[in-house]
């Protein structure tokens, strides 16, 4: 949801290709080490990946575990740069 007017005002796409490979716990509650090992190759990307730069669209940023995951998963994609958006920073 939160993406979508993102996308809009910046006029680019919203990619459909992540997914979570993997239940995973709440992060709530976790420590930054916990947190990490909680999403370690929690997310794949499906497909061939068509773009070069990925914005990743989150609503809270705690430790940056989520995000860097996702980055990472991206780039294994072909992605050349990934950047981060936040609505919120905890802590």
């Amino acid at each position: 949801e939160l993406a979508r007017p993102v996308a809009r005002r910046l006029d680019v796409p919203i990619s459909g290709n992540v997914h979570r490979r993997r239940a995973t716990a709440f992060q709530s509650g976790l420590s930054a080490r916990e947190r990490a090992r909680n999403l370690r190759a929690a997310f794949a990307v499906r497909g061939r990946l068509d773009f070069r730069h990925v914005l990743i669209v989150d609503d809270v940023i705690t430790s940056g575990a989520t995000l860097r995951q996702l980055a990472m998963a991206l780039k294994r994609a072909g992605a050349q740069k990934v950047s981060g958006l936040a609505v919120a920073r905890a802590g």
